[in-house]
């Protein structure tokens, strides 16, 4: 058994390696070994990296049906299906990608409370906008992801207003992103991440 567990081992971290030299045909077919060796606690971990190993391979559909067996011994999983989220997206499927993407705010949430000091969360109490009216409401626009990310999106922010939005603001954990933001794009004001945040709707 002990003998099994350091084969394992070996052929799991080999293909790890082979992943991170972009040789991911190769990993992929160490990682289905590894799975015939997994000890029961890894299976879930396995499954996960077979899914990742085929998304960047360019094959969503096998990364989907990994990560759904690895879904399946371990429902719920927010890591799990945050993969799901991004080789759905991957593949093309957007409206449901961006559906399970949702899975994020749950994940940033966890970090929060596991004390990571660079995630930023929403106060108790907000409405996260579900594609309802916005004519003649507020909506607050949040600073969820990276820098890089938060101010490529930006430049949605007047479709806001031209979904019928009444005002429109900003708010995140960084003021110097969101000044720099508000400089360029107009927006209404700047909430503090703390709150309270007074509009109808806020938005990543």
């Amino acid at each position: 058994l002990e003998f099994r567990r350091v084969l394992f081992r070996s052929v799991y971290n080999y293909g790890t390696a082979l992943s991170m030299a972009g040789r991911f045909s190769e990993a992929i077919e160490e990682f289905k070994l590894a799975l015939k060796l997994a000890p029961d606690d890894w299976k879930v971990r396995v499954l996960d990296t077979l899914g990742i190993a085929h998304r960047l391979n360019g094959q969503h559909d096998e990364a989907i049906r990994y990560y759904e067996q690895a879904l399946a011994l371990k429902p719920g999983d927010p890591a799990i299906r945050q993969d799901l989220a991004i080789a759905t997206l991957a593949k093309g499927d957007l409206l449901k990608g961006m559906e399970l993407h949702e899975v994020r705010r749950e994940i940033a949430e966890a970090k929060h409370q596991a004390g990571a000091k660079n995630q930023g969360v929403l106060p108790e109490g907000v409405r996260h906008w579900q594609g309802e009216s916005l004519i003649g409401k507020s909506v607050t626009v949040y600073h969820e992801e990276g820098i890089g990310d938060f101010l490529m999106w930006c430049r949605f922010l007047p479709r806001l207003r031209d979904a019928g939005a009444s005002r429109v603001y900003l708010t995140g954990k960084q003021p110097d992103v969101l000044h720099f933001v508000s400089d360029h794009i107009e927006v209404d004001g700047i909430f503090p991440l703390s709150g309270p945040i007074e509009s109808d709707y806020v938005c990543g």
